[in-house]
């Protein structure tokens, strides 16, 4: 997982988080941000829960009507 701090920004625009393995930085922090744009704009809920396990678990809420 990531730190709390991190977590707060992951959907901020060009918000990158270094690798802690690789020291690697990757791609150009736009992904989860316009996820997040797409989502508000739909009306959707998105949200990131820290899993220490296995990373961050993103989850997206879509409301459905029959």
């Amino acid at each position: 997982g990531i730190s709390t701090k991190k977590l707060s920004y992951i959907f901020d625009k060009f918000y990158r988080i270094q690798n802690e393995k690789s020291n690697e930085v990757n791609g150009f922090g736009l992904g989860l941000y316009y996820v997040k744009e797409i989502c508000s704009l739909q009306n959707w809920k998105i949200k990131a829960e820290n899993n220490t396990e296995n990373g961050v678990t993103i989850t997206l809420s879509i409301p459905y009507k029959k």
